[in-house]
């Protein structure tokens, strides 16, 4: 796998997630009824995936997280 093939996956994914942002935004807006069940579904997709990347990290010994700065992330 190439650095550029990365870049091209993550790309596809943000694309994704900004998807699912906007519909769950809209969800929201049209119907507070399912707030609760949006943001479960939020909580498990984040779990998930912070979950994958730490087990990934033990079997590796690379940890993805190492290193990230999440005050440039969340700027």
């Amino acid at each position: 796998m190439k650095f550029t093939e990365l870049e091209s996956i993550l790309s596809e994914a943000s694309q994704k997630v900004h998807e699912a942002v906007d519909i769950s935004i809209a969800l929201r807006m049209k119907d507070s009824t399912d707030n609760e069940k949006i943001t479960r579904v939020w909580e498990d997709f984040l779990g998930n995936f912070m979950s994958y990347v730490k087990e990934k990290g033990r079997e590796t010994g690379h940890n993805l997280m190492a290193g990230l700065s999440f005050n440039r992330i969340m700027k």
